[in-house]
């Protein structure tokens, strides 16, 4: 039985093997409730499997691709070195292990801004350096389809270089993508949402992030559990500590239990084309980043305290965001003022 009494409380429990997780609850309410959610989670899953089988070969990774295309193109060719350099740092964005069948637009493009933002081991890298990186990534992915591992290879635009736009969700972007969130019954969406622009978390750090590292209202990611393997603290807010506290009144492991980056992409599709933003270059899962640290900003954080919030490597990093909110510049047109000179053709606003 899923649900059984246990004196006064229930539990409730699901899966079998190393993946059954046995909770108590104190009503049968909660106790039904939590195996709906279960439940739910667990078709998401295998939904999301599905899907990727029905893109290609779904044993093969991002690791598999690389040796092949190595092993039939680079190796000792011109250019093996500086290709294959750019190459494995596709592998460790994207993740060595990552299914081919998983790596879809959306995931390149975070890949990409991760590069520009020094998320990687690097201070960011120019929309040149980055065209060099997505044209490896692109070879190997070729490979892919020529062999059957792949019926299609994702499309991803090439960064237009010397121009560099950065996007961000505002306030009422938020509330539009949490009510979708809702209508289409994807609870967990929402809070990674909402937790994704509380926290300023990476995708793969949130994937991984446990509760037992979060206490004191702090998320405390260690050395080797960021993206470039520096560790920090984030400050929690109220929704992100609510969202912290769910997981463990579940019993949960993680914060993101029921989460991996199958379903997040699964789900994700479904907000998008929910709100019709499918083309929509602001609608990819990274911009959740890039709005904490625009919302730092514009609250008048300085740019040594969004460097160690947000995780950048380069200050250079978190002064982009200073200089898109123009907060920097606050005051500054005071120091313009004076008594002007009689204009009959102008008139002084607020004169």
């Amino acid at each position: 039985m899923p649900i059984t009494p246990r004196g006064s409380a229930f539990m409730v429990s699901h899966g079998s093997g190393k993946d059954r997780v046995r909770i108590t609850k104190k009503t049968m309410a909660e106790a039904e409730a939590l195996l709906a959610q279960l439940e739910q989670a667990e078709k998401d899953k295998a939904a999301a499997l599905v899907a990727a089988a029905t893109r290609g070969d779904p044993t093969k990774t991002l690791q598999d691709a690389f040796d092949r295309t190595y092993r039939e193109k680079w190796k000792n060719s011109k250019g093996e070195r500086t290709t294959v350099l750019n190459a494995k740092q596709m592998l460790a964005l994207l993740g060595t292990d990552t299914l081919v069948t998983e790596i879809d637009s959306d995931a390149i493009a975070d890949a990409l801004n991760a590069l520009e933002d020094g998320d990687d081991d690097t201070d960011g890298n120019s929309a040149a350096t980055v065209n060099k990186k997505l044209a490896a990534l692109n070879v190997m992915l070729k490979g892919c389809v020529d062999r059957g591992w792949l019926k299609h290879a994702p499309h991803t635009k090439r960064r237009k270089e010397g121009n560099r736009r950065t996007f961000w969700y505002s306030e009422d972007d938020e509330r539009e993508m949490l009510a979708a969130c809702y209508r289409l019954g994807l609870p967990e969406l929402a809070d990674w949402i909402t937790f994704g622009i509380d926290s300023g978390m990476r995708r793969s750090e949130m994937l991984r992030l446990k509760t037992v590292d979060c206490f004191d209202r702090q998320i405390r990611l260690h050395n080797g559990q960021t993206k470039n393997d520096h560790g920090r603290v984030i400050p929690t807010t109220d929704l992100a500590e609510a969202i912290i506290q769910k997981a463990r009144d579940k019993g949960h492991e993680r914060v993101f239990q029921g989460m991996t980056q199958a379903i997040l992409r699964s789900q994700w599709d479904s907000l998008r084309a929910c709100l019709k933003k499918e083309e929509d270059p602001k609608y990819i899962v990274h911009v959740l980043r890039h709005t904490c640290a625009t919302r730092l900003a514009i609250g008048g954080a300085t740019a040594p305290q969004i460097m160690a919030f947000m995780g950048h490597k380069a200050i250079q990093t978190s002064m982009i965001y200073i200089h898109l909110t123009g907060h920097n510049l606050t005051g500054v047109a005071d120091l313009l003022k004076r008594t002007p000179a009689p204009r009959p053709e102008l008139k002084v606003v607020g004169g």
